[in-house]
């Protein structure tokens, strides 16, 4: 075995099908198993091929990765941002309101109208009850008493609004 062989059979690539390669991480030279078995075959070796092995360090080289297709990537891309959309989503799910629907929408408004006829109710039941008690006081007195009047609406509205407060809280 001369020399230049003992070199190039120190490194043996698998991967490369060149007679000689270099690795191109490791930039060490070599020859592939292919030829290192063509070579053993036709007898090049003197030396039994185990003890050629045992001199030898075997590389298992690395290939550099092909490039990406450029669809792919895209792809790839649109995927993950979709994925990303979706982690964001369910995370925030429960931060969120739900989504209204027109249906739920016309029961907001009609349940914010009932209120709205309520309050209404309630602010011409009380107003209507001090003027009418403001009023008969007038006309019981022999003569007018300002402050007795007042106080008997107040007292009647507070009377007519408790009820009023009574009755909402029971519908509700």
């Amino acid at each position: 075995m001369t020399n230049l062989t003992k070199h190039f059979l120190f490194h043996i690539c698998l991967w490369s099908r060149k007679k000689f390669s270099v690795d191109h991480l490791t930039l060490k030279k070599g020859i592939n198993i292919d030829n290192f078995i063509s070579l053993a075959q036709q007898g090049y070796f003197k030396e039994p091929i185990h003890k050629v092995l045992g001199k030898c360090e075997i590389l298992l080289c690395s290939t550099p990765p092909p490039p990406r297709n450029a669809e792919l990537e895209k792809r790839i891309l649109k995927l993950k941002a979709e994925q990303a959309n979706a982690e964001y989503r369910s995370m925030t799910k429960s931060l969120l309101p739900p989504e209204r629907s027109r249906i739920s929408l016309r029961e907001d408004i009609h349940s914010v109208s009932s209120q709205i006829i309520a309050v209404i109710n309630f602010v011409l039941t009380v107003g209507g009850t001090f003027c009418f008690v403001y009023k008969a006081v007038e006309y019981a007195l022999p003569h007018e008493n300002i402050p007795a009047q007042v106080l008997m609406g107040i007292l009647a509205s507070i009377v007519v609004a408790l009820a009023d407060f009574y009755f909402l809280l029971q519908t509700v």
